[in-house]
């Protein structure tokens, strides 16, 4: 094991933070794999899930501004202590409704969703910014490279506990488990120190004006920052596509158009998950050497093909018997894994990229940014393409959403080249 890996592992705070963020991705998955099932059994309608999952965009787009500049300008580990309070307080509160009533209706499905982004919106501010401020930056690809394995590990666990608790519990024992879960994350959380933590006193909050010249600061201290610009650009395009197929599209093929049962499809997630727990420190001397903006270029290229191919596979299986659905899912399932493998790169390098050359005092106003157009590109997508799945084939919605991705690849050479004529 390479010494600064061994240094991380006998880092408390680091530790801490660690499975901190495992606790707390792993509640947030299992809700979200719990209310495709809830949702799809419900109603059937791709278009349905797909409408809840992308009302989320509301409170991003408005909120986003005011959550990193409340990042920068409070302790990011406060505001994370906080925030994973609330998220407790009100997943108890929907076990309680739950398990009164045995069901939940559409409509609180749609308040909690909405609830849980206002939150998350301030916790992403602090949680993608902290990072830096716990260990040091000269370890900063093995740490970010060991949180990728801490995520594989957290997706492969997640699909399969989240199957088996909802089939034998239904929602009430997907909200007990949850609620349990960030109730650990809370207690980790205090064991977190941010010795590399900025001595930054907390201001008072100030009137909208304040907030908008500060989130305005940031931006221009992004537009200072070459492949900052351009990511700016193409991770919106690539987004707004590439996670509605495997979030909205491969999600309804499978358990609607396939029918397979929700273990198979747990351990299709698994599969998929499993490859983030090996390939990340295979990679790791790619990301040292390779960068960002270079793997921005060929991550493009391999998941437009790899959708492509994705695409064919569903064609496959939705023109014959079991045989050809077995053999599609199995297709999928390695396209998925390989469509990983390009897209793990790129995650890691820029992750790191921004926590080493973004300013402590600007980060988390940056970071938001990307929240705001990356992250809301996520839900736009998963509604447009849960709109075409009810209105075409699922195999049609795939190759557009290949051709969306491939047409990210000229934009960013032209942006490139731009750049280097100024």
């Amino acid at each position: 094991m390479k010494e600064p890996v061994k240094k991380l592992l006998r880092n408390k705070s680091y530790l801490s933070y660690f499975f901190s963020t495992a606790f707390s991705m792993g509640s947030s998955n299992i809700l979200q794999f719990t209310l495709a099932l809830y949702i799809l059994e419900k109603t059937g309608s791709p278009l349905v899930y797909a409408s809840i999952l992308s009302i989320v965009i509301v409170p991003r787009i408005f909120l986003t501004p005011i959550g990193g500049v409340v990042g920068d300008r409070l302790k990011r580990i406060n505001i994370i202590k906080t925030l994973n309070l609330v998220q407790l307080l009100i997943m108890i509160f929907y076990a309680v409704y739950s398990g009164t009533y045995r069901d939940i209706s559409l409509f609180s499905v749609y308040v909690l969703v909405i609830a849980l982004e206002m939150i998350e919106v301030f916790y992403n501010a602090a949680e993608s910014s902290i990072l830096s401020e716990i260990i040091d930056k000269d370890l900063m690809e093995e740490a970010v490279t060991l949180s990728r394995v801490d995520d594989g590990i957290v997706y492969i666990t997640t699909p399969v506990v989240a199957a088996f608790i909802y089939k034998k519990f239904g929602i009430f024992g997907a909200f007990i488990l949850i609620s349990s879960l960030l109730s650990i994350a809370m207690v980790l959380n205090f064991f977190i120190n941010t010795p590399y933590a900025s001595d930054k006193k907390e201001k008072k909050v100030g009137g909208f004006k304040n907030y908008f010249l500060e989130f305005k600061e940031g931006l221009e201290e992004l537009g200072r920052n070459k492949f900052a610009k351009i990511f700016v650009i193409v991770a919106p395009l690539i987004n707004f596509s590439f996670s509605a197929v495997f979030s909205v599209v491969i999600t309804y093929v499978f358990l609607e158009v396939f029918s397979i049962s929700e273990y198979a499809y747990g351990a299709y997630r698994a599969a998929t998950a499993s490859v983030s727990i090996v390939l990340p420190f295979l990679i790791l001397p790619i990301i040292k050497k390779v960068k960002p903006e270079k793997l921005l270029k060929y991550s493009s290229l391999s998941i437009s093909a790899f959708l492509f191919l994705i695409g064919c596979s569903v064609y496959f299986g939705m023109n014959g018997g079991k045989e050809n659905i077995l053999v599609a899912v199995c297709l999928i399932t390695v396209l998925d894994c390989l469509v990983i493998s390009s897209v793990m790169p790129l995650n890691i390098a820029t992750q790191v990229f921004f926590q080493k050359n973004i300013k402590n005092e600007y980060r988390s106003r940056i970071m938001s940014v990307f929240s705001m157009l990356a992250l809301s590109s996520i839900p736009l997508g998963n509604m447009f393409y849960g709109f075409l799945a009810d209105k075409f084939p699922a195999y049609i919605c795939v190759f557009m959403a290949s051709l969306a991705v491939l047409i990210s690849y000229p934009i960013i050479i032209f942006a490139s080249r731009e750049e280097s004529l100024q």
